[in-house]
């Protein structure tokens, strides 16, 4: 395990482990935020970097619409998005296209370059694009029933 989300009465403290070069650091910390603000219990949870990796590359691979997502994939999502500003998503895309390498492009947001992977090699990207097409309209109005 790299990181941990630990809860105690009103407090959490994030725990990762040091040996985390600065790019994994800031995700791991993103994505055991979004944990946080999710409210979630222990659920699924990895032992390595590589098989976090692995479990967000399956669901990305078989991901559908109607795909539902666990804590982890859902927090990795949320990480990715905090880290990678969807606004930045053509200039990255065209960076890409223009033959600069995945490390390149993550070193300039610093997040990790596997993100940068999921993002435009997988069909998290078109998913991504999807839900950041949504109307927002009345969400933030705090009409409703809206917290």
């Amino acid at each position: 395990m790299r990181s941990l989300l630990l809860r105690y009465g009103t407090k959490a403290e994030i725990r990762f482990v040091d040996a985390l070069n600065d790019c994994w650091k800031r995700f791991v910390v993103c994505k055991e935020l979004a944990h946080l603000i999710m409210g979630e219990g222990n659920g699924t949870r990895a032992e390595s970097v590589e098989e976090q990796l692995a479990m967000a590359y399956a669901i990305c691979n078989d991901a559908k619409p109607e795909t539902e997502l666990s804590g982890e994939q859902f927090a990795w999502f949320v990480a990715a998005e905090l880290l990678l500003p969807f606004g930045d998503r053509a200039e990255m895309k065209a960076r890409k296209i223009g033959g600069e390498t995945d490390l390149s492009i993550a070193r300039s947001y610093w997040a990790p370059s596997a993100i940068i992977s999921m993002l435009f090699d997988t069909p998290y990207g078109e998913i991504s694009n999807n839900l950041n097409d949504l109307p927002i309209n009345g969400l933030l109005s705090g009409d409703g029933d809206h917290c």
